[in-house]
């Protein structure tokens, strides 16, 4: 299952903190060795330092080009599809996503709790989607990918993507991958037919291969 990823601005300023953070760990755990030799604490702290300072570089990288491309995304930047739906159909959509739910399909997307006055805009570009503040990378490939797209009846309409999400983990007997299998559903605005079917045709031209992203 993908969450996506909220805010990645909060979570660059996240990263920051946790590099400084494990940056100072580090260093102290290094001066510490020198006085208490033996002690364990310092030896923790120098460990803790440096998963922070190799980890947390990585994310941080991740979280950076979220916001150029969300930023870019906002500002009408290279654009196939968008469309902002409103909170009425907001609401009736939650209401379809509520019994989807209770019947076994759950949906990475949820509809915030709290839904502005105006709607939320739905953004996609060539290979991601931004719903509000949500993001959501639309891949071919990679570890975190899509291969399918369809629409889903009800009321309203909405897009599906099968997204499927590879992740690795370490055991006993070795390396292992795994692969989770979900569904992103997005509600398409009642004004928004033409703006979904290029969307539609892209995403479409991508899982056939036409089209890279």
């Amino acid at each position: 299952m993908s969450t996506g990823l909220s805010n990645p601005r909060r979570s660059v300023r996240i990263c920051i903190a946790a590099i400084a953070v494990g940056a100072a760990a580090l260093a102290w755990g290094l001066w510490a060795m020198d006085d208490a030799s033996g002690a364990v604490l310092p030896h923790v702290a120098v460990a803790i330092g440096l998963l922070c300072c190799i980890v947390f570089p990585l994310f941080l990288l991740n979280f950076l080009w979220a916001v150029r491309l969300t930023d870019s995304m906002r500002r009408g930047e290279n654009v196939v599809a968008r469309w902002t739906v409103l909170p009425q159909t907001l609401e009736e959509f939650r209401a379809d996503e509520d019994e989807r739910r209770k019947a076994g399909r759950p949906n990475d997307w949820k509809v915030p709790k709290r839904i502005p006055p105006a709607g939320l805009d739905v953004i996609f570009s060539p290979d991601a989607v931004m719903v509000g503040d949500h993001f959501f990378g639309l891949a071919k490939s990679g570890m975190a990918r899509f291969n399918g797209i369809r629409t889903v009846p009800g009321n309203p309409l909405s897009l599906a993507f099968a997204l499927v999400t590879t992740t690795g983990r370490a055991s006993s007997t070795g390396a292992h991958l795994t692969t989770q299998r979900s569904e992103l559903r997005i509600p398409i605005a009642r004004t928004a037919s033409a703006e979904a079917s290029k969307a539609i045709a892209h995403f479409t031209s991508v899982t056939a291969g036409r089209t890279i992203a």
